[in-house]
């Protein structure tokens, strides 16, 4: 799939990039609570309006030089292990993050 297809894009709905001045293709940056991604958006009709979806299993760990646009981003870094986490087996919420776009 790398081959193919190597970095994860952050899927929008055409009428939040419209809100936000974005385009298909454009560069962001994905901010949350516990860290912020670098991303390019997708415009996807399919997405529900107010919400990113973006693939995980992409980028490289934190210590190491990244380029996005060779490795992707990894979303693990918008995850708190310590906050937010369920009390019966401590898993990390890993959906429905609240994250803002960095754009420019």
């Amino acid at each position: 799939v790398r081959k193919r297809v190597p970095y994860n894009t952050a899927a929008v709905h055409p009428d939040d990039l419209s809100a936000l001045g974005l385009a298909d293709g454009d560069s962001v940056m994905l901010a949350g609570e516990h860290g912020r991604i670098p991303a390019i958006v997708e415009a996807d009709g399919n997405q529900r309006a107010g919400g990113v979806s973006m693939g995980h299993g992409w980028g490289r760990l934190p210590s190491e030089p990244a380029d996005y646009q060779k490795h992707g981003a990894s979303t693990s870094q918008l995850v708190s292990a310590e906050q937010d986490c369920e009390s019966i087996n401590w898993m990390a919420r890993m959906t429905a993050l609240p994250i803002r776009f960095e754009c420019g």
